[in-house]
This record gives structure tokens, C-alpha cells and sequence, in this order.
């Protein structure tokens, strides 16, 4: 599974583009509550822990949050 965070403009030049190899679990959640397609906002704390699976790594966001629970995760820089 990948994520592709996009940058902000203000603070960066590149985005993050976060891969997870042998995914256990999958939680995302929302605040927006309308049919609309859900936008999570602006990223407010990314953080990996270690997890008996492997790693767990929460995404908080200004409108909701990731949670995924893998093997392992790499993370590298890229143009977009």
C-alpha cells in the first residue's frame, strides 16, 4: 500500500511518498460527515511506533486520521 502526501507550499518543495509492505491494518477516519469525497486537511503529527505486526503509524490531520499497522515502512522524498 502507498500514501502520497502532497507538500505544502509554503514548506516544502517535495512530497512524501510512504510505503507499507504486508499490511495488517487499515483505519481511517473522517469528520466530514456530508457525501462529499472525505479531505483529511493539513497534516498535524506522523508518527511510527513499533508494533508487534511490525509498526504502527498514525496520521493525525486537521479533518480526521490514518492508522496502519504493517510489516514495515519506507519513506522517501519526490517531486511532484
Amino acid at each position: 500500500m502507498e500514501i502520497d502526501l502532497r507538500p505544502n507550499e509554503w514548506k516544502h518543495d517535495e512530497g512524501l511518498l510512504l510505503r507499507y509492505l504486508d499490511v495488517r491494518n487499515l483505519q481511517v477516519d473522517t469528520d466530514e460527515g456530508d457525501d462529499t469525497e472525505p479531505r483529511l486537511g493539513s497534516l498535524q503529527l506522523d508518527e511510527a511506533l513499533p508494533h508487534q505486526a511490525g509498526v504502527a503509524h498514525e496520521i493525525a490531520f486537521t479533518n480526521g486520521s490514518v492508522l496502519v499497522v504493517a510489516a514495515d515502512l519506507t519513506a522517501r522524498w519526490h517531486q511532484v
